[in-house]
């Protein structure tokens, strides 16, 4: 299968209401913490709907983020790094989408989600080689960061190949994604169910687990390693509200 078009670091969990104030901290502290990483993640953001705005600061990321949520649309914020705007289409970027809490309003709570998303504007091209290795061989501290800053149910860095795996084997409910790496909280499998693995910890309450960072077969490996845990039936869907372990374990059609 080889290398993904693009990789997706995909943080998700069961509702819940958000404080606006640490709502722009954790959005805050996500972007600073990718920026740390420097390379293909360290240019300035930028928030989609205003290109012109740039949002090197906490206020100007506040305003940002309080224009979005009073628009009519609730906490769903879209941003990107400046290059985004630039001419060449084949030069990765960097962009993040964060439903954060959710809106009031809709009187339901949904699985909320933090969204980072690496690759081109070319959408059926392939990263190419050394940035997927760039991003693997970080891959496991990335997943770390966005539990610490995040407290979510499941973390994922996957991509387009691995997101449909569970509708494809039948599975019904919000199941996590499994990608190369995946931090997979309590409320969702427990640590004895998962299987041994290339990268295998405890972390947060949670386990740590993926494939080989040097792989040459990325997507290969980790779809092999996904469809064991699917497959095996221990894995939970991520529950309408936090912190409720223990859930639904879906239906298989």
């Amino acid at each position: 299968m080889g290398m993904p078009s693009y990789i997706l670091l995909r943080t998700v969990w069961g509702g819940r209401s958000g404080v606006f104030e640490e709502e722009v901290e954790d959005v805050w502290r996500c972007m600073t913490c990718l920026a740390g990483y420097g390379g293909l993640f360290q240019d300035s953001w930028i928030d989609v709907d205003h290109p012109k705005v740039s949002l090197g600061s906490k206020e100007a990321l506040a305003a940002s983020m309080w224009r979005t949520r009073n628009s009519g649309d609730g906490p769903q914020y879209s941003f990107s790094q400046d290059r985004f705007v630039r001419i060449d289409p084949l030069r990765p970027y960097v962009s993040l989408d964060a439903n954060v809490s959710f809106p009031k309003k809709h009187g339901g709570r949904t699985a909320n989600h933090v969204m980072v998303r690496i690759g081109t504007e070319i959408r059926d091209s392939h990263l190419l080689t050394e940035v997927v290795r760039q991003v693997l061989g970080v891959g496991s501290r990335l997943v770390k960061d966005m539990v610490d800053i995040w407290r979510p149910d499941a973390v994922s860095l996957d991509s387009l190949e691995l997101v449909t795996l569970a509708r494809q084997l039948g599975l019904v409910g919000a199941f996590p994604t499994l990608g190369f790496v995946s931090w997979l909280s309590a409320a969702v499998i427990d640590a004895k169910d998962v299987p041994r693995s290339r990268i295998r910890e405890p972390y947060m309450g949670g386990v740590l687990t993926g494939i080989d960072p040097r792989s040459s077969d990325p997507v290969g490996e980790a779809t092999l390693m996904a469809l064991r845990l699917y497959r095996s039936g221990k894995l939970r869907v991520v529950p309408l509200v936090q912190q409720q372990a223990g859930g639904d374990r879906g239906e298989s059609s």
